[in-house]
């Protein structure tokens, strides 16, 4: 990532799309969520709440862990 385009996305409220994105530490986060999801022996019916404050990366975790 350029790093002008790193600098504005530091200011930005969207959400990553990637883990070269991510410069808040998120990914450690999403990748055991994502593993804790796929090793559900059955997840149907299964609903997972992510809590947090407004700009707390909530969306950048959602989007790491698909």
């Amino acid at each position: 990532m350029k790093q002008d385009e790193a600098l504005r996305r530091q200011f930005d409220d969207l959400p990553i799309l990637s883990p070269g994105q991510d410069i808040y530490g998120i990914d450690p986060f999403a990748k055991a969520m994502a593993r804790s999801i796929s090793n559900m022996q059955t997840p149907n019916g299964v609903v997972i709440a992510l809590n947090g404050v407004w700009g707390s990366g909530k969306s950048s975790a959602i989007n790491l862990i698909k």
